[in-house]
């Protein structure tokens, strides 16, 4: 074993520091993804996907690429939706995950579930953020393994995975020894919208800047 010296790179992740703070990056990774994918020259994109997309799986569609969960019957609109993505990728190759100095460890999270999401088989989205002492560390979107009937048992879902009724008796009994709280979060300032369902370009940026999404290479 040998000593490297700092942490630059690993695994694709490019390491900058500050005095004050870590930036974590993929440009390089993101710049070979485009020139493999003939998309350096493409025009950029503001956001990942669509606000208010509709994709599922139709009948008799063409088969044109791989997208995700419809890659066993994929049609040209979900080509087109990665395209999107590359496109999104254009638009700040550099932007980057900033971890800075606080004065504080508290453990805070952001949950969200968009019921009945999706229009192919009705089950709920489900994404969460978690934050120590600001930063974010761990992130998660999955389409949920049964139809929930209802919002609630949507959101219970998207707090705690397994079965609903052991969920809400889980919940409730962390609520009640006041180890965990719930607060209202209005739908502006709700960041784990971005990992459930397509928003607007300000909400995206929005949540983008709160989550200590950063681009280097833009001049302040």
């Amino acid at each position: 074993m040998k000593d490297l010296g700092d942490l630059r790179y690993f695994l694709g992740i490019e390491v900058a520091r500050g005095s004050s703070s870590i930036f974590l990056r993929q440009r390089k990774y993101v710049l070979d993804l485009l020139s493999e994918t003939g998309m350096l020259d493409c025009r950029p994109a503001d956001t990942l996907i669509e606000q208010n997309h509709r994709l599922a799986e139709y009948p008799d569609q063409v088969p044109v690429s791989v997208v995700s969960q419809f890659m066993q019957n994929p049609s040209e609109d979900h080509m087109d939706a990665v395209v999107r993505i590359l496109r999104y990728l254009k638009r700040a190759p550099g932007k980057g995950l900033m971890f800075s100095k606080h004065n504080c460890l508290e453990v805070s999270g952001y949950t969200d579930a968009d019921w009945a999401g999706c229009i192919t088989d009705r089950r709920s989205t489900s994404g969460y953020f978690t934050f120590v002492g600001g930063n974010l560390v761990t992130w998660k979107s999955k389409k949920q393994k049964v139809v929930a009937r209802s919002s609630a048992e949507a959101e219970y879902r998207g707090m705690a995975h397994g079965h609903v009724e052991v969920d809400r008796h889980f919940i409730k009994e962390k609520l009640d020894a006041n180890l965990i709280a719930f607060p209202f979060v209005p739908t502006k300032e709700q960041l784990a919208d971005i990992l459930t369902k397509g928003v607007s370009v300000k909400a995206f940026h929005d949540s983008l800047n709160k989550l200590g999404i950063r681009d280097v290479y833009v001049p302040t």
